[in-house]
């Protein structure tokens, strides 16, 4: 009987060890994928970052774009009311020319 105990034992025991070695490898892939998983959250974390900063600049860009283009519109609202105001002198004079030339005759 204490021959079987002992077969038994070692039987247990060599389970066990196998038992704790698939328990060592399954433990190992679990950290391998956590960490796989980390890595890609942080990946994916940049670059949704590096998308917000981007569509930042991109908005950054389109006001400045704005800007500028309210400024040349301004400007090119000038330069027609200026046109407009030569315009205009430009008519008087002719019709005070036209005036001086029907007095003088």
């Amino acid at each position: 009987r204490a021959e079987e105990a002992e077969g038994r034992t070692e039987v247990l025991v060599a389970e066990l060890a196998a038992a704790t070695a698939r328990l060592v490898e399954v433990e190992d892939a679990a950290n391998s994928k956590v960490a796989a998983a980390a890595a890609s959250l942080r990946a994916s974390e940049a670059a949704c970052l590096g998308a917000v900063e981007a569509a930042q600049d991109a908005a950054e860009a389109r006001r400045r774009a704005e800007q500028s283009f309210a400024a040349e519109a301004a400007t090119a609202e000038r330069a027609v009311g200026a046109e407009s105001v030569a315009a205009a002198a430009a008519k008087n004079a002719e019709e005070d020319a036209r005036r001086a030339k029907t007095l003088e005759i």
